[in-house]
């Protein structure tokens, strides 16, 4: 319906609903298990008549069901799900606590944007990557295969590496320090440097090596903020809400707001990652716990 909607208006001369750039990029989910490929839907805050609906859908699917692995039209689909199927690693949706080591996901797209073309592109992690091609290398992680991220543009790798922190199962700050990192501005700035290296000490240290990694990394986009115009507020507000959510609360304009400003902290003082690690949990370099 959008698409002729576009179409037609373009021989009457009226402005279009939908352009044909952001057509483009309109991904349409018939259902809750299409919509949950793109997003997390426990953090969204579906109406119940939608679920209900959903589940109808679901329950026709289930009475048309015909192959002879009793999974046919599963959720609509007319195969078995990806993470049923043998070889399917869950790289993407996963946890972070599973691996010894920074996921060579966060690994491969930081190396990959950190190169100097790259890095300097304008609006990197602002503008919208590919979606079909980021499915594509949602794919490939999750089953093992080989991929060649050159064969992408920055602004799909850089939404690769997004989505990833977005889905994990344990947000990479926890939600252990949502509470704190959701009240940042409340605090004054001599108790914000006592409660960050708190925080910092008591992340797992996994996710304490991928947290360094990153930031120390965001530094690097900024350092480039004349060509990519990418500053670290730019980049707190488009990363922050990737970082850290609450496990049982809707996520407030406040709380966002909160979360962003922490996220600069961190981007604007990479000095507070004085650990220095090899890329594995093992490579830590253990720290005496700032106490409050």
């Amino acid at each position: 319906i959008t698409y002729k909607a576009v179409v037609s208006t373009q021989s009457t001369g009226m402005k279009p609903l939908v352009s044909i750039r952001a057509h483009s990029k309109i991904v349409y989910c018939q259902r809750l298990s299409d919509l949950a490929q793109h997003v997390m839907l426990d953090r969204l805050d579906i109406p119940l008549e939608v679920r209900a609906h959903d589940k109808n859908l679901r329950a026709r699917s289930v009475d048309n069901m015909t192959n002879t692995t009793g999974l046919g039209n599963w959720m609509g689909q007319s195969e078995i799900p990806a993470f049923s199927q043998p070889g399917y690693m869950r790289v993407f949706g996963g946890t972070l606590v599973e691996t010894d080591e920074v996921p060579s996901v966060i690994t491969d797209c930081i190396d990959y944007l950190s190169l100097t073309n790259n890095i300097k592109e304008e609006g990197l992690f602002r503008r919208c990557g590919n979606a079909t091609e980021l499915k594509a290398i949602k794919e490939s992680y999750n089953t093992g295969q080989n991929i060649d991220l050159n064969n992408y543009c920055p602004h799909t790798i850089a939404a690769t590496l997004k989505t990833y922190l977005r889905e994990l199962t344990i947000p990479l700050l926890t939600f252990e320090a949502y509470p704190t990192i959701s009240s940042w501005t409340d605090f004054p700035a001599d108790t914000q440097i006592v409660l960050c290296k708190k925080l910092l000490d008591n992340i797992p240290p996994v996710h304490y090596c991928c947290l360094r990694k990153l930031v120390l990394f965001l530094n690097k986009v900024i350092s480039s903020s004349t060509q990519n115009l990418m500053t670290s507020q730019n980049l707190s507000i488009v990363i922050g809400p990737n970082l850290t959510w609450s496990r049982h609360t809707i996520t407030t304009l406040a709380d966002i707001n909160n979360i962003n400003s922490f996220t600069q902290y961190l981007i604007d003082n990479p000095h507070l990652f004085e650990r220095e690690t090899n890329n594995t949990v093992s490579g830590v370099v253990p720290t005496t716990s700032v106490t409050s």
